[in-house]
């Protein structure tokens, strides 16, 4: 596969017409494999799925100039790392698997109060039965870290999350769920700025694979672009498609006109949005 975009850096800054006019950047905002609650690892029947779903994305479709895999630094990015590598083994596609800080979002700052405040709101909130509060109790004094006790537990912390943490601070925490989403937002504006500068009709294909809540929260900050009139707590889970499955997200394309000029849009599941730099 030729690689004649040169997206390492290392790009000529001046803008001319041999840049930045008619170039595509499709990127695949998606959440990590499967895991298994209990270990918060990856299963294999996870990963197998995603080594699937990953060849049947890339069969027969468009061709792109050049081709990346971006992860999450945290284990569940790392665990990713081998499905992908497997896939492109066995597609023959010559690539890099890079990691991407931005796609952590701001979890590494999760302490280990979050968890005691969020199972007081699930609780307060009855939305989930005393028996799972329970086990939620006594695994948080196990694993102080933040994994949930259970699929349920985070599921039903997320809905929340999204719900009413926009822009207030999650339960023991000092960053709300908007400063979480501006960390995609972040890598979002780094690849429009890079495809500005790409050789000019160049199609790149970036898979960026990281976490729910992160991929969430960026298309909450998307949709509330698109709908100023709407106040961020009227916005929940369902309003923007629903959580994110395993090896599910959101497809962000940068396309540019002659003029160099770009559209940036965004779609997933019944959502159609236009991503605005702020």
């Amino acid at each position: 596969m030729e690689k004649q975009p040169n997206i390492s850096g290392n790009i000529e800054k001046e803008k001319s017409p041999e840049r930045g006019a008619n170039v595509l950047v499709r990127i695949d905002l998606i959440r990590h494999p499967e895991k298994d609650p209990a270990t918060g690892k990856l299963t294999e029947e996870g990963k197998n799925v995603f080594f699937n779903n990953l060849t049947k994305e890339f069969e027969g479709g468009e061709k792109y100039d050049t081709i990346k895999f971006y992860v999450s630094p945290l284990s569940r990015g790392q665990e990713s790392k081998e499905p992908i590598s497997s896939f492109l083994e066995a597609s023959n596609i010559p690539t890099t698997i890079r990691n991407k800080e931005e796609l952590v979002g701001k979890a590494r700052e999760v302490g280990a109060s979050f968890k005691t405040e969020m199972t007081k709101i699930l609780e307060q909130e009855e939305l989930l039965t005393q028996q799972q509060i329970e086990e939620a109790r006594q695994r948080d004094a196990i694993i102080p870290s933040y994994e949930p006790a259970s699929k349920d537990v985070e599921t039903k912390t997320n809905e929340v999350l999204i719900r009413d943490y926009f822009n207030k601070e999650f339960p023991g925490s000092a960053f709300t769920g908007k400063e979480m989403g501006e960390s995609i937002k972040n890598l979002i504006d780094h690849f429009s700025e890079m495809a500005s500068r790409l050789k000019s009709d160049s199609k790149v294909r970036l898979v960026l694979v990281g976490h729910s809540g992160v991929i969430e929260h960026f298309t909450k900050y998307v949709y509330l672009q698109n709908h100023p009139e709407i106040r961020p707590e009227d916005v929940d889970a369902e309003t923007i498609g629903g959580l994110v499955n395993f090896g599910e997200g959101p497809e962000i394309t940068i396309q540019s006109n002659e003029a160099g000029d770009q559209i940036i849009g965004l779609k997933f599941k019944n959502l159609t949005l236009t991503y605005h730099h702020e």
